[in-house]
Formats: structure tokens, C-alpha cells, sequence
């Protein structure tokens, strides 16, 4: 047994290795081959049956691994299938040796599961033989057909034809296909422990594959769940008053009749464009939901010719418009026909009905693997699932896709929770505890220990329970938690790393949403009805659309590009300072206060900057205190060029935005064919009509990105004599949901996205963006229910009425995630009390350190004139302050975060490098709404002692210090909103971001906006590189908007060190 043990651990050291490019790795699995062998023929000389099948099952793992490459996987997999059947033997033999007649059909031997596990082995085996025969079909019916010999003048296709059409192929074997043999042995596991929810789990799962791989090949073209993705056809243009004219004429005489046609067309719309809307399942829990019928199904994606057929332009006219969208309806009817007759035909009742038990099976391994908190193999079980439905069904395939990137999500965050917790924290304890009970017991469920450990867990209130996808609510409840307008897009690689599936969600219908809107108009329109509640149209759900799609892509390239992201941002980070520091030594963009200034800090400087004083306070002010210094950051050439200035500086090398412009070509290319999904999924808004002076205030008072506040683009706020001038128009509201893989990308700026959209943000998982939506109140009665019924979640069978349904919470009628009207909005971000963290380590505060061009005191900088005039409640801000030649303790960063209802860091190097990752996976962050952090700006000095500091770090701890780690972190620890810097940038454009974005959420823009208006608004044009545009990423809830709560004076809360007189902490906190 110790040899199997070995053999396994240096299979994993053979696969660490050749993953990372050690030329040895061969050796590794050579050496592993060897011990299995000789402990099989000792365990075989011995008799010892149990081991020696362990033994076999081992080996069979390593013949499926051996590196070596061929093009025919079928005579090593018989190899394979020999040793699992010969291990099957052996495991029969002692099962029923070992097994009482009269034992309790609920107890589940260790023989059993045994015999389970290798019969899940040969199904998958005997699946993989199954699929590498339909990948070889062709070659294989060409290496059948005879040599037709070739003579000039003749071809051979006609030939070949007729020994295709009448020959019929080499007879089949005898006996059972390899899928069927397949689905034999994995339903016989399953039975066989079917108490045991991990291996029945697993059983089905594979027992679910062998169904899918049936329907897929035998479902007629025009029913199969994976044909390509065609776009949704647009909405037809309103009728116009000499079409409704020319109609109303024609119709005189037959208005009965036209009459009772209107009827027939309204009855029948809502059948059409039912199937693809995404209203809540009102089935849930009562079994796998019902395939939808052909017509319907094909309906409800909006069947279409291909993009680009029927071109329509901004200038089309209202015929063509019309014309484009009866031939888009035409085509669809058309392709509803042809998949009514291949559903009534014999072949496809018997695919549908393959694709039926396909889903219950899967379905029900789905419930099995969520109930023990097995998340890989959730995941299969859910993306199997979104496979069988696809456009078949695209709204549950898309709900299904979303679940199983949370449960990745959810394996992700737990292991970035161990890697970053301290070792002795109660929630990683009992998270180790949790999971090793429910790997090693074969019912969990029925543990003391073990729902002792679930109920406490979830009463916590932790980011575990924030990461179990068992105590979470359905798909379909988190989907009503977001805003209307806020469109869900997630990017999502299969398992194998070999394609990758895009799903829409909370897209509106635009053809559904305009006859909802024709109806209401005529409902209006008739004076009989103009008693009605008004608010019953506006109650009701608009309809939704969801759009999914496949592509076949290799993980390896994004990573590759990633890769290259990566490195340009190491690159980029060392040719600022290089160019900075190049610049002030030939005295560019410096004036002469600055050249004449000694380079190294003065004495006067470090007593200046050892003063604590309080924020907003005079002290320092005039005679080259810091409102001085604040003032030098704004006239420095860290505003090298103003707005109206003709020129600027450029100091740095133009390869840097020639590099960029280079890996964004390469980003659009690999992006491209996903371009037809995403013009659907966020399609081009027209203009709005243009308004008078009088209408602009309530037009522009909502406001996106372009549209809010201040003088943007498409804002409200313009001169006197723009009058009847068009508004802009009103852009979408975007959040991605990303794998990890994605993480390097600058997705945000791609042209796409930049011309639509006005907030784009970035969340794990669609659950950890319910949970940054979901209000306290609700979160916490939601945490009580699923802490009482604990013990034995029930999971719906359909991913369509969700996961995680715990049973009906007396407290919250319809379950705590439910909502009569619209969902409830965001707490506002107390813009009077925020907690802030300016340079730690005092590395850029005093005017010798920030000298330059580019450069910016940081610490001044919350005192400049720019910042208090936007918001003056910035001088009430408290936190802490660097001091020249001290560092504060991990329990001073502590103690700032367990009362911070908002946090600002502004500093040089990483966020996490400051505050360790272990502080911020211990703390409480629930009461914190937002974390705005600017960090990655660096300085000489800065730079290399941070570098001393990382030496004495181990790569995982600094992995664990990258941007989207701390995202994570901080969104599972409590934090709603998250604002983080993706990379490198100059101390003056890190000023200038900070300033903007805080400007922006004090002119009523939420925090997506601001961002997103701030990288895309023109307001970083003057710098020099074009990353700046895609430097900020928002992680979690983009729509929370700031506001002044509490009232403070001079003195802020918390005193922030306090002067004279005592800081008497905040003032009365008054609310609005």
C-alpha cells in the first residue's frame, strides 16, 4: 500500500512538473509505473483481494495518464477497461462475501463503495472509448471503404457514395455499445450506494454523461442543444402615423374582423416569446422541469439568418426596418416548422426522450454533490446539465452555466480563505472540520458533529456561509435581488479547459418589452380603462431574454495572453519609475522651487511629517505646510498639461502604448467570436429625442456614466444656449462573471463595451453578486433560516427554480430572498465617515519625495482644493496616516477596518502588502460598504524596499497580494463594493483617479459610473499611457451611490490621532 501511495504522490509531481516546463518529469512517471507493477504482482502472488483491486484501479490511472501522444486512445483504453474489469471482479467477489443477508438497506459497506468507485471508473472508461469512436468515425469509414482504382477522366466520389449508401458500414460487434455498457456499470454504483450522497453523486454523474452522450448523437439537427448561436431578431419599428392612416382606411368595413385577428395575434405572442423569458419557476422542487416544445424553444431564442443578412443601419428607414423584421419572423417560423416535424418524428421522440432522463439524472447528482459540499464535482454536474439544455432551452442553460461557476467560485474562495486566514482562526477550523467529516463519512447528513459544524457555519454569517452554494438562494431569487437595468454577462471554460460557454441574463426582450409597451398604450388609450391602478403595469416583470452561446477555445491561450498582460504590467511599472526619475534628473517638467530643492528630505520635512494633526484641520497650512504641498500637487507637472493646455509632456517611451496596443489587437482577435453574442446580449441604444432647457433636469437626473451629473458626455449640466440639443443616450449597465483565468484581462476596455456601456463591473460568481445586493436585513433572516433547516438541505432537481432552496422561512413569506415589488436598493455610501489609510509607510507625502513630473504628494493630496471642493465632507475623514520611518502593526489595520463603514487607501506599492491578506480574512466586514482602493504607484526608494520585504514572502503570499485576490477576499469577508488598481501608474494619476472617482460619487453618480466615467470620460487624456484607461476595476455591487450621512466637524471621527484640545471623536452624526 505504500507503494500505491507513492505511485500516486509522484503521478501529481510528474503532472506539477511537465505543467511547469522541468524537462525530468518523464522520470517521475517511469518511476511510478514501476511501483505499481511490483506491488501487483506481490499483492497478486499474496491473494490479497481488496488491495490488489485498489492496486489495478491505480494502474488503470496511470496507463490513462501516460504522456505519450496517439491518435487512436482505443487500444489503451481496452487496456485500461482489462485491469478495471478485473478489479471489478475481485471487488464482487468480497462484496458479497463481506455483506450480510439481513444488513439494512441504508447501510453502505466500505466494500460497496469500493465496488462503486470502480465501476464509476470503467463507465468512464468505456464512455471515453464510446467518444474517441464518434471522433474517429470518419477516419475510420474511410479506412473501411475499398481501393477504387483511378482512371483520367473519372471520379471516385460517385463511387464511394454508392458503397457508403449501400454498403452500410462493417457490422457491429456483439454485444452492448461502449456507452451503454457504460451507463449499465454507473447505474449499478449508484443503486449500489445509494445512502452514500458523494459516491451516488459521482455514479450518476457519470450515468448522466452516458444519457447525453446518446441524445447528442442521435437528436436531428434541428433539435441538438449545441448548434450555433444565432442572434435575436429586432424589435419592428413602431407604426407611423401614415401607416396607421393607410390602415385605418383599409380597414373600414371589416373592423370584426380585423378585430378578432388582433385577439388571435395577442393570444399568441405570449406563446412565442414565453420560452426564452426568465421569469420566476414556479415549479421548483417538484422534479425536473419540462422540456419545452420545439417551436416554442426555437421561438423563444429568436431563431434568425445569420448576423449581418439583414443589415440594419442607423439610417434605415421605417419599410426597411419592417421588411428586416418580418423576414427575421419568417426564418423563425420556418425554423420552428422544421423542429415540430423532427420532434413528431419517430428518431427525435426518442432523442427528447433521452434528453429527459439525461436531465433528471444529472439533476439529481447535482442535488447529491451540493448537499455534501462537493464543488468540482457540482460543477460537472451543473455544466453537464447546461450542455443537455443549450439552445433548446437557453434560460436554463444559462442558470445552470451561472451555478456552475459558482460552485467553482466556491472551491476558489474556500482555498483562498485557507491560504490567507491564520491558521488558528474558528472559521478555518471549522471549515477543515466540515470538509473532512463529509469526505470520509458516507452519509454526513447524519452526523452530530457534522450538522452541528453546518449550523454554526451558517449562523456565523462568515465567508464560508457566503460561499456555501447550498445555503444560497434559487438562481431565479438571486437574478430578482439585482437592479432591472443591471445586464449579467458571464464567460465560463468548461472543466476540460477545451471551450468556452457564454451566458446572458437579465437581458430585456426588446420584441416582447415593445408589444408590452403597445399594450399598455392601448390600455391607456381607451377611456373605459382609465380607472386602473396605475401601478399594476409598472408591478408587473418585464420580460427577459437569455442568450448563451459556445466556442471552441483552449484554455492555454488565455492564459498565454494573460501571461503577456502580466508581464507588460511588471514592465510598464519599472519604465514609469525609470522615466520619472530620468525626466527630474535633466530638470523636465520641474520648476525652479523643485530643481533648487535638495533631493534627499530635510529635517524640517520629517518634523512636518511626524505631526499628527487632524483631517481638514489648518495646522501645516500656507508657508509650505501641506495645503502648500496640495497645491504644488495640482500646479506640478503632475498635471503636466491641463485640459487647455496645447501641449504636454512625454517623457516616457511610445513602445509602452505601442506594447499596449499590441496585446489589445490581441485580446479583440481572441474576443471576435464571441462578438455576435455580446452586440446581441448589449445592442446599440438609439438616441434620445432632443428635450428643451426646462426637461433637462428630470432627463439627466438619473444619469449613467455619460448621463449623470457634472459636464460628461451626455450630462446633464451645458450652457445656456444648447438649447433643443440631443441628449446622449442612456448607456447599459454591465456586470461580468468571470473565471479566474480572466482575472489579467482588461475586458473593460474593450471598443465594445467603452461605446455602450456606462458601468462596468467585475463579481466571482452571480451568488457573491446577490449577496453584495441582498440588504442586511434579509441576509440575516436568510442565515437563520438555512441555520434551523440545516441539517438536510433539499435541492431543487431543476437549476431553472435554483439551488439551495432551504424550505419556506416563516419570517419571509415566499422565502427570505423574495421581493412583491422591486428589489430593494443599496445602502448609500456614507461619504462623511470614511475611514482612510493615506501612505503607510510615508514613501511619496513630503514635496523632496514626490519630485518630478508625474509626481504627487499623496498624503496633501486629501486636503488639495480640488477634493474639498467636490465633497467638502473629505476633511471629516479619520484613518491613519504613514509617519517617516515607522509601520503599523497588522492590529492598527485591524482595529481601522472593524468600525470603517467606507475605506480609502492611497499609497505606493500593493494594498495587501501593507495590510497583511491575514488581517483581511479575519475581519468583520459586513457594516463596510465600499473599499476604494489607489495603490500601485511606486517610487525609487519605495520600489527597492519593497522589494526587501517581498524576498522574505513565499510566491503564494505574494500571489495572494495581486488585485483580484483582495477583491475576492474582501467580497467574501462582507464588503459590498470594491475598487481596486489593476495596474501601474504615476503618483499624480493615482491623485488624479482618487479625486475624480470621489468627485463623481459626490455629483450623484453610483461607483460603477464613476469609475467608468472617469477612465472612459476623456478625463485621463492629457497623461501619456493608454493603460490609465483600464487601470480601475469594480468588483461586487456598481450601483451603490455616496452620501453624506454623517455630519462632523474639524475634529472627524475617531480623531485620527487628534491635536490639541483631545479630538473629541464625531459629533452628533446627524442623518438626512
Amino acid at each position: 500500500m505504500m507503494r500505491l501511495r507513492l505511485a500516486r504522490l509522484l503521478l501529481s509531481d510528474m503532472e506539477l512538473l511537465r505543467a511547469q516546463g522541468v524537462s525530468t518529469w518523464r522520470k517521475s512517471y517511469d518511476q511510478a509505473v514501476t511501483l505499481v507493477n511490483q506491488a501487483n504482482m506481490a499483492l497478486a502472488a499474496r491473494e490479497a483481494g481488496l488491495p490488489h483491486a485498489e492496486a489495478l484501479m491505480v494502474q488503470a490511472e496511470l496507463q490513462l495518464a501516460d504522456p505519450t501522444e496517439t491518435k487512436d486512445l482505443r487500444p489503451r483504453l481496452k487496456k485500461v477497461e482489462k485491469h478495471l474489469l478485473s478489479a471489478e471482479e475481485l471487488a464482487v467477489r468480497f462484496h458479497a462475501e463481506a455483506t450480510p443477508r439481513d444488513l439494512d438497506p441504508r447501510v453502505v459497506t466500505p466494500t460497496a463503495r469500493l465496488l462503486a468507485r470502480v465501476r464509476c471508473q470503467l463507465a468512464e472508461v468505456q464512455l471515453a472509448a464510446a467518444e474517441e469512436r464518434e471522433r474517429l468515425a470518419a477516419a475510420d469509414r474511410e479506412r473501411a471503404r475499398p481501393k477504387f482504382p483511378k482512371f483520367r477522366g473519372r471520379d471516385a466520389h460517385v463511387v464511394v457514395d454508392f458503397i457508403d449508401e449501400t454498403g452500410g458500414g462493417p457490422p457491429p460487434p456483439p454485444g452492448l455499445e461502449p456507452e451503454d455498457s457504460a451507463l449499465v456499470a454507473a447505474s449499478g454504483a449508484a443503486a449500489l450506494v445509494g445512502s452514500a450522497p458523494r459516491d451516488r453523486a459521482r455514479a450518476l454523474l457519470v450515468a448522466g454523461r452516458c444519457l447525453l452522450f446518446k441524445f447528442l448523437t442521435r437528436v436531428p439537427p434541428p433539435l441538438h442543444p449545441l448548434r450555433p448561436f444565432v442572434p435575436p431578431a429586432p424589435p419592428a419599428p413602431p407604426p407611423t402615423a401614415s401607416s396607421t392612416s393607410a390602415a385605418e382606411a383599409a380597414s373600414v368595413g371589416g373592423s370584426a374582423a380585423a378585430g378578432a385577428g388582433a385577439d388571435g395575434g395577442s393570444r399568441d405572442t405570449p406563446d412565442i416569446m414565453g420560452g426564452g423569458s426568465a421569469t420566476p419557476d414556479s415549479s421548483a422542487g417538484a422534479g425536473p422541469p419540462p422540456l419545452p416544445s420545439a417551436s416554442a424553444s426555437l421561438a423563444s431564442i429568436a431563431v434568425t439568418p445569420p448576423p449581418g443578412a439583414y443589415p440594419i443601419s442607423p439610417f434605415s428607414t421605417h419599410t426597411d426596418i419592417a421588411s428586416h423584421a418580418s423576414a427575421a419572423a419568417a426564418a423563425a417560423a420556418a425554423a420552428a416548422a422544421a423542429a415540430d416535424a423532427a420532434a413528431a418524428s419517430e428518431e427525435g421522440a426518442a432523442a427528447l426522450h433521452l434528453q429527459a432522463e439525461a436531465a433528471a439524472t444529472l439533476a439529481a447528482a447535482l442535488e447529491a454533490a451540493v448537499s455534501v459540499q462537493d464543488w468540482p464535482l457540482a460543477e460537472q454536474a451543473a455544466f453537464e446539465l447546461a450542455r443537455c439544455y443549450g439552445q433548446q432551452a437557453p434560460a436554463t442553460a444559462c442558470r445552470s452555466l451561472v451555478l456552475a461557476q459558482a460552485c467553482r467560485a466556491a472551491a476558489a474562495g474556500q482555498a483562498l480563505l485557507r491560504a490567507a486566514a491564520p491558521p488558528q482562526q474558528p472559521e478555518v477550523l471549522m471549515l477543515a472540520q466540515r470538509d473532512a467529516l463529509a469526505a470520509s463519512l458516507p452519509t454526513p447528513a447524519d452526523n452530530v458533529h457534522y450538522a452541528a459544524l453546518r449550523r454554526v457555519l451558517c449562523g456565523l454569517r462568515g465567508a464560508v456561509s457566503r460561499l456555501d452554494v447550498a445555503a444560497a438562494p434559487p438562481v431565479e431569487r438571486q437574478l430578482a435581488v439585482l437592479p432591472p437595468d443591471l445586464r449579467v454577462l458571464c464567460l465560463y471554460f468548461s472543466p476540460d479547459g477545451t471551450q468556452l460557454f457564454a451566458a446572458a441574463l437579465n437581458i430585456p426582450d426588446p420584441v416582447a418589452s415593445a408589444q408590452q409597451m403597445h399594450l399598455q398604450q392601448q390600455a391607456s388609450s381607451d377611456k373605459s380603462r382609465k380607472k386602473l391602478d396605475p401601478a399594476g403595469a409598472s408591478a408587473t416583470s418585464l420580460p427577459k431574454l437569455s442568450l448563451v452561446t459556445r466556442v471552441d477555445c483552449d484554455i492555454g491561450t488565455v492564459e498565454a495572453l494573460s501571461a503577456e498582460f502580466r508581464s507588460y504590467r511588471r514592465g510598464v511599472e519599472r519604465q514609469i519609475r525609470e522615466s520619472i526619475a530620468s525626466a527630474a534628473a535633466r530638470g523636465v517638467g520641474m520648476t525652479e522651487q523643485e530643481e533648487k530643492r535638495p533631493v534627499g528630505p530635510t529635517k524640517k520635512d520629517k518634523r512636518q511629517g511626524s505631526q499628527s494633526r487632524r483631517p481638514g484641520s489648518k495646522q501645516g497650512g500656507g508657508r509650505g505646510g501641506t495645503n502648500a504641498g496640495g497645491s504644488s500637487a495640482g500646479t506640478q507637472s503632475g498635471q503636466a498639461a491641463p485640459p487647455d493646455s496645447p501641449s504636454r509632456l512625454e517623457i516616457f517611451d511610445p513602445r509602452i502604448n505601442a506594447e499596449w496596443a499590441r496585446l489589445m489587437d490581441q485580446l479583440e482577435a481572441w474576443f471576435s467570436p464571441l462578438f455576435p453574442w455580446l452586440e446581441a446580449a448589449l445592442p446599440p441604444l438609439p438616441r434620445l429625442p432632443a428635450i428643451s432647457q426646462d426637461g433637462k433636469r428630470a432627463a439627466g437626473g438619473g444619469g449613467g456614466a455619460g448621463a449623470g451629473g457634472g459636464k460628461s458626455e451626455g450630462g446633464g449640466g451645458g450652457s445656456k444656449g444648447d438649447k433643443g440639443l440631443p441628449v446622449g443616450p442612456p448607456k447599459h449597465k454591465v456586470v461580468l462573471l468571470l473565471d479566474p483565468v480572466f482575472d489579467g484581462l482588461p475586458l473593460e476596455a474593450l471598443p465594445h463595451l467603452v461605446a455602450t456601456c456606462g458601468s462596468v463591473a467585475r463579481a466571482p460568481s452571480l451568488q457573491a453578486l446577490a449577496a453584495c445586493h441582498t440588504p442586511a436585513s434579509v441576509a440575516t433572516g436568510a442565515a437563520a433560516s438555512a441555520a434551523d433547516s440545516h441539517p438536510s438541505p433539499s435541492v431543487p432537481a431543476s437549476p431553472g427554480g435554483g439551488l439551495g432552496g432551504l424550505g419556506p422561512d416563516p419570517a419571509f413569506p415566499g422565502g427570505p430572498f423574495s421581493f412583491s415589488g422591486p428589489p430593494p436598493p443599496l445602502p448609500p455610501l456614507d461619504l462623511g465617515r470614511m475611514t482612510t489609510i493615506l501612505d503607510p509607510r510615508h514613501e511619496c507625502s513630503s514635496p523632496a519625495q514626490a519630485r518630478g513630473p508625474y509626481m504627487s504628494p499623496l498624503i496633501p493630496a486629501m486636503s488639495s482644493s480640488e477634493l474639498l471642493s467636490a465633497l467638502p465632507a473629505a476633511g471629516w475623514w479619520s484613518g491613519f496616516s504613514g509617519e517617516p520611518g515607522r509601520a503599523a502593526s497588522a492590529d492598527t489595520y485591524a482595529g481601522l477596518l472593524s468600525s470603517a463603514t467606507g475605506l480609502l487607501f492611497l499609497g505606493v506599492g500593493r494594498f495587501a502588502a501593507h495590510v497583511p491578506p491575514a488581517v483581511l480574512a479575519a475581519a468583520d466586514l459586513t457594516g463596510c460598504d465600499a473599499a476604494l482602493l489607489f495603490d500601485r504607484c511606486n517610487t525609487d526608494a519605495a520600489f527597492w524596499a519593497q522589494l526587501y520585504r517581498d524576498n522574505r514572502k513565499s510566491a503564494e503570499q505574494r500571489r495572494l497580494e495581486a488585485p483580484s485576490k483582495v477583491a475576492t477576499l474582501l467580497l467574501a469577508r462582507g464588503v459590498r463594493t470594491v475598487v481596486v488598481t489593476a495596474a501601474a501608474a504615476p503618483p499624480a494619476v493615482t491623485v488624479r483617479l482618487m479625486t475624480g472617482v470621489v468627485a463623481g460619487l459626490a455629483s450623484g453618480k453610483s461607483v460603477g459610473e464613476a469609475v467608468y466615467g472617469m477612465l472612459t470620460g476623456g478625463q485621463l487624456d492629457e497623461f501619456e499611457l493608454a493603460h490609465l484607461k483600464a487601470n480601475l476595476q469594480v468588483w461586487g455591487a456598481p450601483g451603490m451611490l455616496g452620501q453624506v450621512l454623517t455630519q462632523g466637524g474639524k475634529g472627524g471621527k475617531g480623531g485620527g490621532g487628534g491635536g490639541k484640545g483631545g479630538g473629541q471623536g464625531a459629533t452628533a452624526g446627524s442623518k438626512k
